[in-house]
């Protein structure tokens, strides 16, 4: 008697990117490999967080590489995409003036 699995894989899904601006989190996850320090890894994030990376790298005069290497080396027990996005909403909240924790 055979048996068969009661299981079924999801039909994988595709995104489109949408238009931004139309509620939240309608930000597209977008995967990038980053090099940090010879060593090649991805990360997914959202679209929006990547945008805001490569204008944090380019005010503080680094590669987006480079950024996630700084990142990387000073995060805690962060998975490696929280520590990302903490950093983000701390660099802007500094820029802002807004007190952080």
């Amino acid at each position: 008697m055979r048996f068969r699995s009661t299981s079924r894989r999801r039909p994988r899904q595709t995104a489109t990117k949408p238009e931004r601006g139309h509620g939240w989190n309608d930000g597209v996850i977008v995967t990038r490999s980053i090099d940090l320090g010879g060593r090649r890894t991805s990360l997914r994030l959202e679209a929006e967080f990547w945008d805001a990376l490569e204008d944090i790298a380019d005010r503080e005069g680094q590669s987006l590489d480079g950024l996630c290497m700084r990142i990387d080396a000073a995060r805690r027990a962060l998975s490696r995409a929280a520590a990302v996005r903490v950093h983000v909403v701390e660099y802007y909240l500094a820029v802002s003036g807004v007190a952080s924790r």
